[in-house]
């Protein structure tokens, strides 16, 4: 992640011009494979006709560097960047811009590759070059200093990349005013930098004039605004104010989906971060569904096998496990997620061992409920789980599988295996049955599969008022637990019909007052306000997508 996080930084500052139009055409349709190609022929008959040295040339070699690191190919970058400095050096003298610039690439492709030391030096005789040329407040000045510091940061010397990000601050501002795009990028930079050295209450300030510039000069739905936010956040939660910081992390998380549109997910970090800020400010609820959303955003957007999927999945399972309604299908999520972890990042990586030590520590609190609710009954039943079949999630059965085995179709099929095995093992209205049809319809609507997920769902409870009668109680009970698993899941749509159909089922036959019919209406109506926030939330978005459009 680390090395991509350089990637994009040197991306972000490469000064390289693409002049081709077959070259332009391959970028834009993202064939950057074709664009080197291209680029190679050119700049072989380039060199061919007008000689190594001669300018356009070296300007085709210095594209071709920023094709390289496009496709990736930091290796290939950074040879192509030398030679057009080398070029570049003879043709124009050492001093001159066009090698200058050479040498700015060059720094940003060995940041690229992780050559800190290289790239530092480079930069920083870039930065000297051209500040004897073109004075310290000049804006390629400022992009020297910029980058240099994000070596600095690279290299985990922060107090230099603050000095850095300070002094372009400082001149953006005298040149361009406090809300030109460069000092809001260092601002915004330097109280990131503050955080790390602990400067909180500092980094707290200069973020909160960051978060205003952004919004005041990129609009609130900016990728500008959603990195202030997020760091904005940081500081406040540090700070105490969890409140704040999840007020920030909503406006981060709006920004991002509407710069990204609807057909992707912000991704798991910011939906852990905003569910543990509105936890530590004391709503359970709003935390769950938060979670919630970015499970089944995830899903939709990547697939169930998917790391941000996992991630998500160990949070939104830890958080269950610690209500005991919730927590069998709290430890299904929290086993999903220690096995697929497994697969992506290792046993060894810091994600699996936490959640690995968490599944641990909730089976020894499970046995001890168990032991405890088991007392007085016959030791046939005190052992295992009353007696009955240890239950298994659905991470026994992805076992064994790669990766790349973990479609829509491969988890609906594995959780149609569960759900008959469900049936045969403990019958139709067993918690663990319930669970394993919870799963199945929420990744047949998150498949797109609506019409077959509102069967399943009507299918449950018609075979339940089939055995118990229509009007049983019990039958409403089996569908209030069904509803409360899809609200868990985040299946927001089938857990309302459920839920609807069970809280009316159970007044009606046991009366409003009874502590279960309460229970049903309690969630019900806590999902219709979540539903309500969803759609106020969709049409920000709706909004933002017709400003940006303008």
């Amino acid at each position: 992640m680390e090395d991509r996080k350089q990637e994009n930084r040197a991306k972000m500052g490469m000064n390289v011009k693409f002049e081709s139009p077959a070259v332009k055409s391959l970028l834009d349709r993202g064939d950057t494979e074709g664009a080197k190609a291209q680029l190679a022929k050119e700049l072989a008959a380039s060199a061919r006709k007008k000689g190594r040295d001669h300018a356009d040339t070296l300007e085709l070699e210095n594209s071709m560097g920023g094709a390289c690191i496009m496709a990736g190919d930091l290796e290939d970058a950074v040879r192509h960047f030398e030679r057009a400095l080398e070029g570049r050096g003879r043709t124009f003298g050492p001093e001159h811009p066009e090698t200058i610039t050479a040498l700015h690439n060059l720094g940003l492709a060995r940041l690229s590759l992780g050559d800190g030391t290289g790239a530092r030096d480079d930069l920083a005789r870039a930065l000297d070059a051209r500040e004897r040329a073109l004075g310290k407040d000049h804006s390629d000045v400022c992009s020297s200093k910029y980058y240099l510091a994000s070596v600095f940061t690279f290299m985990e010397d922060h107090a230099s990349a603050r000095a850095l990000y300070e002094s372009v601050l400082e001149s953006a501002s005298r040149t361009g005013g406090p809300t030109h795009p460069d000092a809001l990028r260092a601002m915004t930079k330097l109280g990131e930098t503050l955080l790390v050295l602990g400067e909180t209450v500092e980094a707290e300030e200069i973020l909160q004039k960051a978060l205003k510039g952004a919004s005041d000069q990129c609009g609130i739905f900016s990728r500008e605004v959603a990195d202030a936010g997020k760091l904005l956040a940081r500081a406040l939660s540090r700070l105490g104010d969890h409140a704040g910081a999840a007020k920030n992390l909503t406006l981060a998380l709006v920004s991002l989906k509407a710069v990204q549109g609807p057909q992707r997910t912000p991704g798991s970090v910011i939906y852990n971060d905003l569910s543990l800020e509105i936890l530590m400010a004391g709503d359970i609820n709003c935390s769950m569904w938060r979670l919630q959303e970015g499970f089944q955003g995830t899903l939709l957007t990547y697939g169930p096998d998917h790391l941000d999927a996992y991630r998500i999945a160990s949070t939104l399972g830890s958080l269950l496990t610690s209500t005991r309604t919730r927590r069998e299908i709290g430890l299904w999520l929290l086993e999903m997620a220690a096995e697929g972890l497994k697969r992506h990042v290792g046993e060894g990586h810091l994600d699996s061992m936490t959640v690995r030590a968490f599944l641990s520590n909730i089976r020894i609190i499970l046995r001890g409920d168990d032991a405890d609710g088991a007392a007085g009954q016959g030791e046939g039943e005190a052992e295992g789980v009353s007696g009955k079949p240890e239950p298994q999630g659905p991470a026994d059965l992805f076992k064994g599988r790669g990766a790349g085995e973990g479609t829509f179709q491969e988890a609906v099929f594995l959780f149609r295996e569960i759900l008959a095995e469900r049936l045969s093992r403990f019958g139709r209205g067993h918690k663990e049955t319930l669970a394993a049809t919870a799963f199945l319809g929420t990744y047949l609507a998150a498949g797109g599969n609506r019409e077959e997920a509102d069967g399943l769902y009507r299918k449950a409870m018609d075979d339940a008022a089939g055995e118990l009668g229509e009007g049983n109680a019990d039958c409403f009970k089996e569908q209030l637990e069904l509803g409360k698993n899809l609200q868990t899941l985040g299946e927001l749509k089938g857990a309302e019909d459920v839920l609807s159909r069970a809280a009316d089922g159970l007044r009606e036959s046991l009366g409003a007052d009874h502590p279960d019919a309460r229970d049903a209406s309690e969630w019900l109506n806590k999902l219709r306000v979540w539903v309500g926030e969803a759609a106020e939330e969709k049409m920000i978005l709706k909004i933002a997508t017709f400003k940006l459009k303008d």
